[in-house]
């Protein structure tokens, strides 16, 4: 029973919550409408009334459309069925009033009920439009009931207070309805209000809290622009020292180089280099661009790295440091104010320290020391390369130099080993030279190194044949022709058939140094196999000694035995005693 009843008074919820609110009144007066017309029926029978009365059918076929339009409004059918209700509760009771007392009708006066609900179910127009019709309609009773269209009869007085009765219930409900509706709709006004005024006042205070956002944001993007800007001069300036420390080859220059671009690009007025002895005791300033540096440079400034010293500690610890106060340690350098010295280091070695001083106080913060320890890291590495490529540049002249005394050394033993000391072509075979020809030309090619031409009894031309630099020999072409001058294409032609007649006799001398190499290493190698071949010591040794005559072409060869000198022995001790005591009489 409970349930039925809950489904009977419970409506859906729709798509809006005006919708759902104007269902909810529909269903609440097709309720209270059904019951009003139940009830009439029912007191008609009560009364005793005969079921030939009006009333009954009326009221009855009334509760019927109503419960029909009560179902038509829970599809969704809010507003026709409220139309269609008003129609027929319209028409009832003036259909009512017509066959009753006409204007003085308890029905007509119903009609007032209609008008409250026209209020509720269709707003203002729809009031205005129920109001006129119903004025019309009374004027139209009243009409009908002076022309005699009507016979009015008064209604009894217990149907008149009945009728009237469920007039007034039914107007003082929808005048409760509409009264509820308007306070409703006041409250859900002032709830709407309050809370507009708290999404206001969220609102005030999050617009508030997003201007100052952006105002923090703004300010630390304009402070990371700024100082993405200043690191990138600073690592422009870096690559800038790099490329210029990296292409100098000189170490000296090197420095000098490096300090002046530090300076210059980073804006601090002095700028030191040490470089660690090879003790590793001390470090001694080898570079400065400053006036002051420049002084103490001239006298030699070096720093012991036992010391409390800032250049010290970094160069023991390998760790940058960062030193502002109004006193240093340099009385060269009084216009200092802060410092910061970083580690030359290269690979896992420290040779040395970079000193930077500025005049300003805080001149050096933490992300400034990371950009000058990226840039110290690349000169240190700058000054190890160019340290090595001056090391392999001297080691290679050296060698050069060993190499052309070792090849000069070797054509001027070679004519002494061969007998030979040139050729001489005259159209025929060529003829070899026991003695060298002493031609002026030959000998200013070879003193000088550079080719010599001379026009006298016909064209000379005298090429020095050069190895590595070194002379071995000279092309001396001559021409017959009396006046004749080589031409420039002829000349070139010498001078390429003189550098491939050097190389070519280079590879000749080698080749044959290979061969005779080799050959004395087969013949070793040979010998070495034969003695082995036997385990007596004095076969070993004949065979030794005939493998060596024949291989050598020697008429003896002599095997001699190493015998030691025996020291004289020495004399007792008593003996030197009494020597040194008479020497020293004597």
């Amino acid at each position: 029973m409970r349930n039925w009843l809950r489904t009977i008074l419970t409506v859906q919820e729709f798509e809006s919550e005006e919708k759902t609110r104007l269902a909810r009144q529909l269903n609440g007066i097709f309720l209270v409408t059904i019951l009003a017309f139940v009830s009439l029926v029912i007191s008609f029978a009560i009364l005793g009334y005969p079921l030939s009365t009006p009333g009954y059918w009326l009221f009855s076929g009334l509760a019927l459309l109503v419960i029909i339009l009560l179902a038509w409004m829970r599809r969704g059918h809010l507003r026709s069925s409220a139309i269609i209700f008003l129609v027929m509760c319209y028409l009832g009771f003036t259909y009512t009033a017509w066959i009753e007392a006409g204007v003085r009708d308890s029905a007509f006066v119903g009609l007032t009920a209609l008008i409250l609900l026209a209020s509720v179910f269709l707003g203002y127009w729809g009031t205005i439009g129920m109001a006129v019709i119903s004025a019309l309609t009374g004027w139209g009773l009243a009409y009908a009931e002076i022309n005699g269209l009507i016979a009015a009869t008064p209604d009894p007085p217990i149907n008149s207070a009945v009728y009237m009765t469920v007039v007034f219930i039914t107007v003082g409900l929808f005048a409760y309805l509409s009264v509820y509706n308007l306070n409703r709709s006041l409250e859900r006004a002032a709830r709407s209000e309050a809370s507009l005024k708290a999404s206001n006042e969220e609102l005030n205070a999050l617009r508030f809290g997003l201007e100052q956002q952006i105002q923090e944001r703004t300010a630390e993007l304009e402070r990371t622009s700024q100082l993405n800007q200043r690191r990138a001069r600073q690592f422009q300036a870096v690559a800038e020292i790099a490329r210029a420390t990296t292409a100098q080859r000189d170490p000296a220059a090197l420095l000098v180089e490096a300090t002046r671009l530090i300076s210059e690009q980073f804006g601090h007025y002095h700028v030191g280099i040490f470089l660690l002895d090879e003790s590793g005791l001390t470090a001694t300033l080898r570079a400065a661009n400053s006036p002051e540096g420049q002084k103490m440079l001239a006298d030699r400034f070096r720093i012991n790295i036992a010391d409390a010293d800032l250049v010290g500690l970094v160069i023991a610890s390998g760790q940058p440091r960062v030193a502002s106060s109004a006193e240093f340690n340099y009385p060269d350098l009084p216009r200092t104010r802060s410092e910061a010295v970083l580690p030359l280091r290269a690979g896992e070695r420290i040779i040395g320290a970079l000193d930077i001083q500025s005049e300003m106080p805080e001149a050096f913060p933490s992300e400034d020391v990371e950009v000058l320890a990226i840039m110290a890291d690349q000169i240190a590495i700058a000054i190890e390369s160019a340290r090595l490529f001056s090391e392999t540049s001297q080691a290679l002249q050296e060698a050069r130099t060993v190499y052309g005394q070792y090849l000069r050394q070797t054509w001027t033993q070679i004519p002494q080993q061969m007998r030979l000391a040139g050729f001489l072509y005259r159209g025929g075979e060529p003829d070899p030279l026991e003695q060298p020809l002493d031609l002026p030309e030959i000998q200013t090619a070879l003193q000088s190194g550079a080719p010599v031409a001379e026009s006298e009894a016909g064209s000379v031309f005298a090429v020095p044949l050069k190895l590595r630099d070194q002379v071995i020999g000279v092309l001396d072409v001559r021409s017959r022709e009396p006046g004749r001058k080589f031409s420039e294409s002829q000349l070139t032609l010498i001078r390429a058939v003189a550098e491939r007649v050097a190389l070519a006799l280079e590879n000749a001398r080698l080749f044959e140094e290979t061969t005779r190499r080799a050959e004395r290493e087969r013949t070793v190698s040979e010998i070495s196999t034969k003695i082995r071949t036997t385990s007596d010591p004095q076969t070993m040794l004949e065979m030794a000694l005939e493998e060596l005559k024949r291989a050598l072409g020697a008429s003896d060869v002599i095997i001699r035995p190493y015998q030691p000198a025996v020291p004289p022995s020495p004399e007792p001790p008593a003996q030197k005693k009494s020597s040194a005591r008479s020497g020293g009489k004597k």
